[in-house]
């Protein structure tokens, strides 16, 4: 069964997960330096592509991979697209993944430390335990026992979770990031890769 089949929080909760609403980051991100010219401009013509168009698999290419293609250009980790995480049948715990990073660059997806749904329908509750059992399942994979972030994005809204080592809550940001916060939402992502 894929990670996409998790639609309830029945079906989180038989994992051992509950999901708690929190202010997931009290301070603002440690780096606030303006967005690189080229990813600003990819990313209003991929919003420009984006409004213009009915395509869910134009969010995916036009604004979330191009703000991932600028972390790994900075930061050199590692970016998956579509990569399978296969880690419990028993507990269908297995799929595809939208998108995942590792701290480390690398062709095999080992040690993933966030990973992204894009929400289907252009509501971000409906990727929201999809993105649970992925974490999860990051968390089985993961060799360091590090904590797991996520993010749920319609491509034009942003929101993170966090999965602490350890814990079984989900911790789910009560804070969500529109367009106009895109560096906000970078410079998360860059906290979560180089902390």
């Amino acid at each position: 069964m894929p990670y996409s089949s998790f639609r309830t929080l029945e079906q989180v909760e038989e994992l051992g997960l509950c999901v708690v609403k929190t202010k997931l980051f009290p301070k603002p991100p440690t780096a606030n330096s303006p967005l690189s010219e080229i990813l600003t401009q990819n990313l209003e013509r991929g919003k420009n592509l984006v409004l213009s168009s009915s395509s869910e698999k134009a969010k995916s290419e036009f604004i979330i991979a191009p703000l991932i293609a600028e972390l790994w250009a900075e930061h050199h980790c590692g970016i998956f697209s579509g990569a399978s995480l296969n880690v419990d049948t028993s507990k269908q715990l297995n799929g595809e993944l939208d998108f995942a990073i590792s701290k480390e660059d690398s062709v095999e997806l080992k040690d993933p430390i966030l990973v992204i749904v894009e929400s289907k329908k252009g509501e971000l509750k409906d990727g929201l335990y999809q993105l649970c059992a992925e974490m999860y399942a990051a968390m089985i994979l993961g060799n360091d026992g590090h904590d797991i972030y996520g993010i749920l994005t319609t491509g034009m809204l942003w929101q993170f979770l966090k999965l602490a080592k350890g814990d079984r809550s989900v911790y789910l940001d009560t804070v969500t990031y529109g367009m106009n916060e895109i560096d906000v939402v970078y410079h998360r992502l860059v906290d979560i890769i180089t902390a």
